[in-house]
């Protein structure tokens, strides 16, 4: 991992992670200091700083989601989505990282804390570029549900030379908005939605449009005809000769109990096609049988 800048206003390259970019899933949040749209008047993440004095206000989705990446990292996503900054469009991450604020402390914590900023980013990178964003910000929050709090805020920049970030820019919260007290996770209803998806994707790999309807929900077949799933699927990109598929992560809503009929779960993609890398985001719905199977697929292409 590339060593992080000793202040805010110099950034530096980021290491490219070989999993590109996650999907749109997560949920929708809006950062900023004084409001979403408040650093807008900066000129860049580094200038920041000026622009942020005031306590910033955090906006959160109501229903976090908890993220899983194939190396194991699992991170409480409080929102996630776009947003106005330094006077452009950005893609904003904010995630739950300690109940305590004085986990934030320390050369260990910084050292952690830009480490688990890189995975999201790499996450999330490839979903910015191919929504033509040059910015993402990766925001950390310490401190319980309820009580003041500490946001940890990383900012990546694109310019000619590719990504760099910023060093951690620090701001108190004054109340921490409500999470989950724990997450039911169970592992093999989530590695059996993955093997779905999986399974999903080379069935379309290979245009076997029957199989891939076999494995899609009943709430697309109750949606689109047999014809028009068939088209959608061929207007997909196309994968390159020699397709390699790589898994980002896979994402759920943050609920102390199990999956019961009508969850879903979100797996994120990246794989190489004709026209560059591209993100594939296949969501499963856990239909009445208890059984998995897909409800939507989006491709989307790396610019």
């Amino acid at each position: 991992m590339p060593s992080r800048a000793a202040t805010p206003a110099s950034p530096r390259p980021v290491l490219r992670l070989p999993r590109a970019a996650l999907l749109a899933a997560a949920s929708a949040l809006a950062w900023g200091c004084r409001g979403p749209t408040a650093t807008a008047s900066a000129s860049s993440p580094g200038t920041a700083e000026a622009a942020c004095g005031a306590a910033p206000t955090l906006f959160v989705e109501s229903s976090p989601r908890l993220l899983v990446t194939p190396a194991g990292g699992a991170f409480l996503l409080l929102g996630a989505g776009p947003l106005q900054a330094f006077g452009r469009g950005a893609w904003s991450i904010t995630y739950a990282a300690a109940p305590d604020r004085s986990a934030a402390a320390g050369a260990v914590a910084r050292q952690r804390l830009g480490a688990a900023a890189d995975i999201l980013f790499g996450t999330y990178q490839l979903l910015a570029e191919a929504e033509g964003l040059d910015l993402v910000s990766v925001t950390a929050l310490f401190g319980a549900p309820g009580e003041r709090g500490l946001a940890e805020q990383i900012w990546y920049r694109r310019d000619e030379l590719g990504w760099k970030a910023t060093a951690p820019l620090e701001r108190p919260i004054q109340v921490v908005p409500s999470q989950p007290a724990s997450v039911g996770r169970e592992l093999a209803e989530e590695g059996g939605a993955r093997e779905i998806a999986r399974e999903f994707l080379l069935d379309v790999d290979h245009a076997d449009y029957d199989a891939a309807w076999q494995l899609s929900s009943a709430v697309v077949k109750a949606t689109f005809s047999r014809a028009a799933f068939e088209r959608q699927l061929r207007a997909l990109p196309t994968a390159s000769p020699a397709p390699t598929r790589q898994e980002l992560c896979w994402s759920f809503p943050a609920t102390g109990g199990g999956f019961i009929p009508g969850a879903e779960l979100e797996v994120w993609f990246a794989r190489a096609t004709a026209a560059g890398g591209a993100l594939e985001a296949v969501r499963l719905r856990l239909d009445d049988d208890m059984t998995w199977r897909v409800a939507s697929l989006r491709a989307l292409n790396q610019t």
